[in-house]
């Protein structure tokens, strides 16, 4: 992470600086195609996901008030393709195993089989079921149990549901047959409330919806809430009836206690009350013949027939009537594939062809419901209380930092936070969910936390004002603005090592303190030379970047060996980056035959180019500048490091250090300090390394050079 942030972030920042117009076409360019996947389609947004379960229901109601065999019938067609889809898989996970793509230690796919009649078994979420009240003989569900997904060989819950949905195929007279497996449910994915006051205007929309919804692949199991109810006889009183006295209470009461039965008396036996009803014999009560027969009592005594005094018909009547501010409630509900479709897509459309239609021309009203109208919750809440959100956080920054801009500073990162999240689910082929959203949410917290680090840290650094700044500029053109910017604020700057491009001494800077560069490319080529056989090639491997110590160091070596082995030829090459100067190494070697030996401009790059070379087994003199710890044991141990030309480096920080207090002072100061190199070998490591280091040399070292530390 350091290496990253050194090398890595550290660049690509000097980069951003240097082109900041560029950087900032390119941010917003970057919003606008993130703008775009989310308006497009291609990162789409949903609520809840499918979510993988281990238990699949098959759910069957009948109408209301059928006789219990027949939703038995029902349910045993769901249980016989539920047994008969298990043995099939069963089947399938033999040839599972033998693939290994299924452990070897599953016994089973299907653990189990329920039915139940009567209820439904209970499933998870706000849009799962719960135990079917008592009575309830139109219902019957059916749910298999499933081995862990990993173990039953990634065969999913929804395969298994749909397979054994097509095995079922449609049951007679069933008004609904639901097949489902996800672990849990936010609400049926499909929705939608018809709201109005005129029965067959609902009717006819709600037909009309079904037929729309089964248009769409990947929708399936659409059914209304619209029960015409049991069957029953209605009686209705004649006027012939009133005019002996009856009412309409009085025929429908003796028509009760004919064919239901009169309670005559209770009889306690133990702790439970028996009623004893008194109705017609079962043969009397077995059609609406029998109530044609029917003699009804006056209230003067005397009985007349049935039909004489009151007249029927057979109608059905409501289970149950759903209202919502005084109109009729109908309730279409459906659920839907995600992989083929979204209920967001089929939500606009439906909205768009049929929501104004209805309210026009047939005066109903069509509201989202379930899955959608949570979304539309819970989105809302976030939506409304968000900008809230943001002034407090506004307010916030705002007070601690004395600023109304540099809050806006801050919270401009936080865009980018969710440009980030949006590109992660388009590589990875995801929507965005509810929990994407709180995600994104949360990760505000963490980007407006780094940026606001970095803004207290800035206004630190204002805010005291050094005096004086030691500084390192490492590429001359990029740092070039910002040490002329310390310069302008009057702060004295003594550099090390290096001058960025177009500042000058005693105007921009006191004065320069380094290694006498020239010289240490001198003595490199010094080591070198003793170590190349005559009319033989050298290496030079050099740092591709705007670097005066490093440039300097090249041109010593190169005219050094001008001077003193003209028959020496010598092949260039540079290195972009530190952790490539092996590759680089490599490239050249293999490209100039012959070559005897190598210089690198300094130690960092020169430790990767031994790691190549032994990885080759490849034995060649190599010299180098700076006394760093790898090199140095290499030198001890006779491996390819043949002599190290060293700064001072203790001595360059103290030189520095007198610099700046010489001018706080306003004493005058040289332009540059140069400081001598040391020659290093292997006959004088020992001693230049604690000279440098200013500590004993470690056991590496030593054992290098076969000697032992003694107490």
């Amino acid at each position: 992470m350091e290496h990253f942030a050194e090398h890595g972030y550290q660049r690509a920042l000097k980069s951003v600086l240097k082109h900041r117009y560029a950087a900032w076409a390119t941010a917003t360019g970057v919003v606008m195609i993130t703008a775009a996947l989310m308006l497009s389609g291609r990162v789409g947004l949903q609520f809840f996901p499918s979510i993988e379960g281990d238990t699949v229901w098959g759910t069957v109601v009948m109408p209301v008030g059928v006789p219990g065999y027949i939703t038995e019938n029902a349910v045993d067609i769901l249980e016989e393709k539920a047994i008969e889809l298990t043995r099939e898989l069963e089947a399938e996970l033999v040839d599972l195993k033998e693939q290994g793509l299924a452990p070897a230690s599953t016994a089973r796919v299907v653990d189990s089989v329920l039915t139940i009649i009567g209820g439904r078994a209970p499933r998870g979420g706000p849009g799962g079921g719960g135990q079917g009240g008592s009575g309830s003989s139109e219902v019957a569900e059916v749910v298999i149990y499933l081995s862990p997904f990993f173990d039953r060989g990634e065969i999913s819950s929804a395969e298994i549901r749909d397979r054994w949905r097509d095995k079922v195929g449609s049951i007679p007279d069933a008004l609904e047959l639901t097949f489902v497996s996800d672990a849990f449910s936010a609400g049926e994915a499909i929705n939608y409330r018809l709201a109005g006051r005129n029965e067959d205007n609902l009717k006819l929309a709600a037909a009309e919806l079904r037929a729309e919804l089964n248009r769409y692949p990947g929708v399936f199991d659409v059914s209304d809430s619209f029960r015409a109810g049991k069957q029953e006889v209605q009686i209705e009183i004649l006027e012939r009836g009133k005019t002996l006295g009856l009412t309409l209470n009085d025929i429908a009461t003796q028509v009760r206690q004919a064919f239901f039965g009169a309670e005559s008396q209770r009889i306690q036996r133990g702790s439970d009350d028996i009623r004893v009803m008194v109705r017609y014999p079962e043969d009397e009560r077995q059609s609406l013949s029998n109530l044609e027969n029917l003699l009804i009592r006056t209230p003067s005594g005397s009985e007349v027939p049935f039909l004489s005094v009151a007249d029927f018909s057979l109608g059905n009547s409501y289970s149950s009537i759903n209202r919502r501010d005084g109109r009729r409630i109908i309730t279409v509900v459906g659920d839907v594939d995600r992989t083929a479709v979204q209920p967001d897509e089929i939500r606009r459309e439906v909205i768009r062809k049929f929501k104004s239609q209805w309210q026009r021309d047939l005066g109903v009203e069509l509201v989202v419901g379930g899955e959608s109208e949570r979304q539309a919750e819970s989105f809302g809440d976030l939506l409304s209380t968000f900008p809230i959100a943001m002034m407090v956080i506004f307010a916030l920054l705002a007070i601690p930092l004395k600023s109304y801009f540099q809050p806006l500073i801050i919270m401009s990162v936080i865009p980018f936070g969710a440009i980030g999240a949006v590109f992660g689910h388009f590589i990875m082929g995801a929507d965005l969910v509810f929990f994407s959203v709180l995600g994104v949410i949360s990760m505000n917290r963490v980007v407006v936390n780094a940026s606001l680090v970095l803004v207290v840290s800035i206004n630190r650094l204002r805010e005291e004002a050094p005096d004086a700044i030691i500084s390192l500029p490492v590429d001359n053109t990029t740092v070039a603005d910002a040490h002329r910017a310390i310069s302008r604020t009057g702060i004295k700057l003594v550099l090390i090592d290096n001058v960025p491009t177009g500042m000058l001494p005693g105007k921009d800077y006191v004065s320069l303190v380094s290694a006498d560069n020239y010289g240490l490319g001198k003595i490199a080529a010094e080591l070198l030379s003793s170590h190349l056989p005559q009319n033989s090639t050298a290496g030079l491997l050099g740092y591709d970047a705007d670097f005066f110590a490093a440039n300097e160091r090249e041109i010593a070596f190169i005219h050094w060996m001008e001077i003193n082995r003209p028959d020496v030829t010598i092949k260039t090459a540079r290195f972009a980056s530190i952790e490539h100067a092996g590759n680089d190494a490599e490239r050249l070697i293999d490209n100039t035959s012959g070559i005897s030996g190598l210089f690198v401009v300094w130690d960092t790059p020169c430790v990767d180019v031994i790691r190549k070379l032994s990885k080759r087994n490849l034995t060649l003199p190599i010299s180098t500048v700076d006394l760093g710890q790898e090199v140095t044991i290499n030198l001890a141990q006779g491996g390819n490091i043949i002599g190290i030309s060293s700064q001072r480096p203790f001595q360059q920080g103290e030189t520095a250090a007198k610099t700046i207090i010489t001018s706080l002072l306003d004493r005058g100061c040289p332009d540059w300090v140069a400081l001598p190199g040391l020659k290093v070998s292997s006959s004088n490591v020992i001693e230049s390394y604690q000279f440098i280091w200013r500590k004993p040399a470690p056991m590496d070292i030593l054992s290098g050079l076969n000697i032992t530390k003694t107490k």
